[in-house]
C-alpha cells in the first residue's frame, strides 16, 4: 500500500482514494498497484475531458520560425493567446497558412519565396467579419507530429498557452479534489470489472453507466465567451450596405 495517507482541506491524495476503494470494495491490499494505475487513468480522463482543473497556463517564447513547442507535460490543447490591454486575446485557428519550413544546413528556417512565414491578410469589409473569421492578433495551426504550434501574424515574442495535463504522478504525491472521488472510484470499479475475462456484459455496462452519470455531474463548459464569439464569426459573410 502507499505510505502517504495525508489529505488537506478539500483534497485527498491519489493514495487515499485507492486505499478507500480497496477497503469499500473488500479487495486485498495486494491489488493496490492495479488500483493506482486505474486511479491514474481515471484522473487523467477527468482532467482531459471533463473538468477545468486539468488546465495549465504557461508563458511560452515564440521561436524565430514562429513556433511554440509543447511543454513536457502537455497532453491536449485548450487555447493560445497574447496579452493585450491587460487581457488575454485568443488567437484563431487557421489551416490555410503554409506550414513547411526550409533547412539551411542544420538550421530550420523559413523561405519567404515559398510563402513560409508570410503574413496573411485579415479579411473584413466595412467592419463585418469575413467567412473564416478575422483576428488582428494572429492565427495558429497545431503540428501534432512535431509537438508544437505554428503561428502567423503574431508580433509578440511571448504567448500564453493553455493546455491539459494528466495531473498524476507515480513518483510524487498527487492531490485530488474531494468532489472527484465518487466519480473516480466509479471509473476504477468499471475498469476493474471490464478488464476481467468472462465478466457479464450487463455488469460491465451497469458500472460504466454509473461512471458516466457521475462524470457528467462534474462536467463543466470548455469554451470561453471569446471562443464562442470566434466560432460564430467564422460562419458569417460580409453583408452589403443598404
Amino acid at each position: 500500500m502507499g505510505s502517504d495517507t495525508t489529505y488537506s482541506a478539500g483534497l485527498y491524495t491519489l493514495d487515499n482514494i485507492v486505499e478507500e476503494f480497496l477497503l469499500l470494495s473488500e479487495r486485498p491490499e495486494s491489488d493496490y498497484r492495479k488500483g493506482l494505475q486505474l486511479a491514474i487513468r481515471g484522473y487523467r480522463e477527468l482532467r482531459l475531458h471533463t473538468v477545468k482543473e486539468g488546465t495549465k497556463v504557461t508563458k511560452e517564447t515564440v521561436s524565430s520560425i514562429n513556433r511554440v513547442d509543447f511543454p513536457s507535460d502537455f497532453m491536449d490543447f485548450v487555447n493560445i493567446g497574447v496579452v493585450y490591454g491587460g487581457k488575454v486575446w485568443l488567437l484563431t485557428p487557421n489551416d490555410e497558412f503554409i506550414l513547411t519550413t526550409t533547412d539551411v544546413g542544420a538550421l530550420e528556417t523559413q523561405d519567404e519565396d515559398a510563402g513560409e512565414g508570410e503574413t496573411i491578410p485579415n479579411e473584413s469589409i466595412s467592419g463585418y467579419f469575413a467567412r473564416g473569421g478575422s483576428n488582428t492578433k494572429g492565427y495558429y495551426q497545431i503540428e501534432w507530429d512535431k509537438r508544437r504550434i505554428a503561428l502567423i501574424n503574431v508580433t509578440e515574442t511571448t504567448v500564453l498557452l493553455s493546455y491539459k495535463t494528466s495531473g498524476a504522478s507515480l513518483d510524487g504525491t498527487t492531490y485530488v479534489p474531494i468532489k472527484y472521488i465518487t466519480a473516480l472510484q466509479a471509473f476504477m470499479a468499471w475498469w476493474d470489472v471490464a478488464l476481467k475475462p468472462g465478466t457479464p456484459v450487463s455488469q460491465s455496462q451497469q458500472l460504466k453507466t454509473t461512471w458516466l452519470e457521475l462524470r457528467n455531474q462534474l462536467a463543466e463548459g470548455e469554451y470561453s465567451l471569446e471562443e464562442w464569439e470566434w466560432a460564430i464569426y467564422s460562419t458569417m459573410y460580409p453583408l452589403a450596405k443598404r
